[in-house]
């Protein structure tokens, strides 16, 4: 155990040394993973228990809502995700770091800008008597274009997730919109790699699923409070967002969010003072491999 012990403190010394030289210029934590290769829960435990090391995120924290969260509550981006994709790292007062945050920041709010007109485009063809709003990454300014497996065919796709919801009066026609949304959704997930999560329901549902009484009600409500008009009948969207403020929906999601915060403050307690951590705790508390939304 002695000689494991130096070992394991000789690799983090070599791990630290390496890294203050790359760090002569600031990178995103992509960037430090790809130069220097160590295991990404390692590398970030190394810049964040370092005193000579700066994390700085231009991450937005928002609330995602999980079964298997105690709960429910946690925040997006995942801790992996932060450091990856909206984390800068360098050596502690390089005033680079600060360009490069921005830099960082600016591409983010790029990348949702097109996102957005990405959405605005799908849902264009579609009856304007409907409501789409678009949440998620796209509407909160949190859109990144990195690569990953879209759930069902497996295929790459381009980063953030384009989250649509469509609201129509209880008289609409809801199964042939559906339809006409689904065709879409294939089309887009083919020609340009974006993967479209949707839903469509009558305004009355939305009455329902702000009594906020199931997981699925807590979930509906937060990509609703969250959401951002996109295209169709601008009335349905003031009624939704009236129906949330009745049934008093945005303090409740703050409640979620302080929730959401301890559980964070707890999991960057645990990944730092452990050794060594379970398959379990690493994607409860760290990973991104589960990242994705469930629309009801």
């Amino acid at each position: 155990m002695k000689n494991f012990f130096h070992v394991k403190n000789l690799k983090e010394f070599v791990g630290i040394k390496m890294m203050l030289k790359i760090l002569r210029e600031p990178l995103t934590g992509k960037e430090l993973y790809l130069k220097t290769n160590i295991e990404v829960l390692k590398l970030w435990k190394l810049c964040k228990l370092s005193d000579e090391i700066e994390i700085k995120s231009v991450a937005t924290h928002y609330l995602r809502l999980e079964r298997k969260i105690p709960q429910y509550a946690r925040f997006s981006p995942s801790i992996q995700r932060e450091f990856i994709t909206y984390s800068v790292i360098g050596l502690k007062g390089d005033e680079k770091i600060d360009k490069k945050s921005k830099e960082l920041k600016n591409k983010i709010i790029e990348i949702s800008s097109n996102k957005f007109k990405i959405a605005e485009k799908f849902v264009s063809s579609f009856s304007n008597e409907a409501c789409f709003i678009i949440a998620g990454d796209v509407a909160l300014n949190m859109a990144h274009s990195e690569p990953r497996e879209e759930k069902s065919t497996g295929e790459l796709v381009n980063g953030s997730d384009l989250d649509i919801v469509a609201i129509t009066l209880d008289n609409f026609d809801i199964s042939r919109l559906d339809k006409e949304m689904h065709i879409k959704k294939y089309v887009y997930l083919k020609t340009y790699k974006e993967e479209v999560d949707y839903i469509v329901k009558p305004l009355s549902k939305v009455e329902k699923q702000a009594k906020f009484e199931s997981f699925e009600d807590m979930v509906a409500c937060k990509i609703l409070n969250e959401g951002k008009f996109l295209y169709g009948n601008v009335e349905i969207f003031k009624e939704v967002k009236k129906i949330l403020k009745k049934n008093k929906i945005p303090k409740k999601i703050k409640n979620l969010e302080k929730k959401a915060k301890k559980f964070r403050e707890k999991a960057e307690k645990i990944l730092l003072s452990k050794d060594k951590i379970s398959k379990k705790e690493y994607d409860l508390y760290f990973s991104t491999t589960q990242e994705f939304s469930e629309i009801f």
